[in-house]
């Protein structure tokens, strides 16, 4: 029996005649509490999918919280790369594909996403012809991911994550078509005996999901009809809308494959299954960000290295991707054990000083409490109460902190103060916040749009970035606008005074995109090679003076206007009307 570890859990694998064992390598440890959850959902999830009587999944045995065990009893067939290996026939191929995605679509059905469509994760069984898992660690339940971190997926999963698993798709978070790209890259690879994507390790691996375009069947020297080959390409598609839109439908076209091949049939997509895109998509989009992201990435690694605060500042105007910038740090902070909380501060003043930073802390919190079970939510609520004496200001808290008042439900009203005693209270209990982030895990405070921060959220960052202040890992991303301060703006003055304190600090601009790399744009998202899109580029390029964001507006609304449109297997343009 071998044991392997990830995130805090020891896992055994099973002989066909013991049971697997999964543990929390040291439970008692309070940041082991996240291996802990992490168990205790995959045991829930075990016990759900059995009751439902759902195939192929490893049976329940015992769950022990004490100890943080949990016992099951696996599937004793080979992983799918032992068990059938590379190369496969395409009989076999359509067969195990049929199964994959039928099986997908039940799992989908009983309201669970695996999340984890990997040859090492799942076995065929020959002689009942059903897929079954070897694991459910990745599993969720639909809808329970809002914002995806790569520390939820295990390392070896990486070359089969979807590009929405990273974290790095603003707005678009994992659902059943996320297995059906999972299915996608273990087709590939079970055929062509290769991955259709390489990576060197994990940021290279994101950044292959995200932009860089898989290899076709029909291109490793294999006898692949048309048909399938497109079929794996669109499970492939960097942008899910672009992908069948089920589980259940991809099943229904790996049916009608296998019916056409056992009669002899040429393999043809039925119509109404056409893989043609519905919508332009640049999601992903490279935008010639390397330097950026790579000094942002430095500042918040010195963090991490030297635990002290740290400051880095990105400007530009509206729409030129400081926001896109700084959330590539998504895969830095998850490599660190660390926490991501993003302060957007708005245009129009809120009465309440502190109130992005009070939003942005109660989405830290939402990110984190539900993946806590009863026990562990308990310790969280000693921690805020007692343990981190917030109990004068709990009601302050509660009032701002829709994840702390489900936490801490039972508490008084908040009392009325005049408004300099509201003020004093409220900076306090910010404070006693920031303090429930445990002080080993570096914190990436992102200050999106701080040309609009309110003066006390302004003095409270400043004593957070103070080398006087108490020692923590804190990396402050400060974004902002250049046409929006001038000399006598707060913020400038702010930041004067911390990057006096902070010598180190990267001022990065965010300069517009140059016409090749406009170029490149519009080849991503048209599916094009950059030459045929360069007179389209040029006018594109003219319209919005090389802004991302304008630029992508201006390509939507006239895709919108049908003057770009997707016309016999590709993207087309009226330019004479454009121009």
């Amino acid at each position: 029996m071998s044991t392997t570890s990830h995130g805090g859990i020891l896992r055994s694998d099973a002989t066909s005649e013991a049971n697997g064992r999964v543990r929390v390598a040291s439970p008692e440890r309070p940041w082991d509490q996240l291996a802990r959850a992490r168990l205790s959902r995959e045991a829930e999830l075990m016990w759900s999918l059995n009751a439902a009587k759902l195939p192929g999944i490893p049976s329940l045995v015992s769950w022990d919280p004490d100890s943080a065990t949990l016992t099951y009893a696996p599937s004793t067939t080979a992983p799918l790369l032992r068990g059938l290996g590379p190369g496969l026939s395409l009989t076999r191929a359509i067969e195990l594909a049929a199964g994959m995605a039928s099986w997908l679509a039940r799992m989908h059905a009983q309201g669970v996403l695996y999340l984890s469509v990997t040859p090492a994760a799942l076995a065929w069984d020959p002689a009942t012809r059903q897929l079954e898992a070897r694991t459910l660690g990745s599993a969720r339940r639909i809808g329970e991911i809002n914002h995806p971190k790569l520390n939820d997926w295990q390392l070896g999963n990486f070359p089969y994550l979807a590009p929405e698993q990273s974290g790095r798709m603003p707005g678009c978070r994992p659902d059943g078509r996320s297995d059906l790209y999972g299915l996608g890259v273990t087709l590939f690879e079970l055929m062509a005996g290769r991955l259709p994507l390489l990576g060197r390790d994990q940021d290279d691996w994101i950044e292959a999901h995200l932009n860089r375009p898989p290899r076709r069947l029909a291109g490793e020297g294999l006898d692949i009809p048309d048909a399938l080959d497109a079929f794996v390409s669109q499970l492939l598609a960097k942008d899910p809308n672009e992908r069948p839109p089920s589980a259940q439908a991809c099943a229904d076209r790996l049916a009608a494959f296998q019916e056409q091949f056992e009669i002899g049939m040429p393999l043809v997509s039925s119509a109404k299954l056409s893989a043609a895109p519905t919508r332009l998509s640049w999601a992903g989009a490279p935008l010639e960000r390397e330097e950026t992201t790579a000094a942002l990435r430095a500042c918040f690694e010195t963090c991490v290295k030297e635990k002290r605060p740290t400051l880095g500042t990105i400007h530009g105007a509206m729409g030129s991707g400081k926001t896109a910038a700084v959330e590539y740090l998504r895969v830095a902070v998850s490599e660190n054990g660390g926490a991501f909380a993003r302060a957007k501060f708005d245009a129009i003043p809120s009465a309440i000083p502190y109130a992005a930073l009070l939003r942005a802390f109660d989405a830290l919190l939402d990110d984190h409490l539900p993946e806590l079970d009863e026990a562990e939510l308990e310790t969280w609520r000693v921690l805020l109460d007692a343990g981190l004496g917030l109990g004068d200001h709990a009601d302050l808290l509660m009032a701002m902190s829709p994840a702390l008042a489900n936490l801490l439900p039972d508490r008084p009203t908040l009392t009325e103060l005049g408004p300099d005693l509201a003020k004093a209270r409220l900076r306090e209990a910010v404070e006693r916040l920031v303090d429930t982030i445990p002080r080993e895990r570096p914190l990436l405070l992102f200050l999106d749009d701080l040309q609009w921060a309110d003066g006390p959220s302004l003095e409270f960052l400043a004593e957070l970035l103070s080398p006087n202040a108490k020692a923590r890992p804190v990396c402050c991303i400060a974004a902002y606008e250049d046409d929006e301060l001038d000399a006598d703006h707060p913020v400038s003055a702010f930041l004067a005074k911390v990057r006096a304190d902070h010598q180190d600090a990267p001022e990065l601009t965010l300069a517009p995109l140059s016409r090749e790399s406009v170029d490149t744009l519009l080849a991503y998202g048209l599916e094009l090679e950059v030459p045929e899109v360069a007179e389209l580029g040029a006018v594109v390029y003219a319209e919005s003076g090389g802004n991302p964001r304008r630029a992508v507006e201006f390509l939507d609304r006239l895709e919108r206007e049908r003057l770009i449109h997707h016309t016999d297997g590709r993207w087309r343009w009226e330019l004479d009307q454009i121009s």
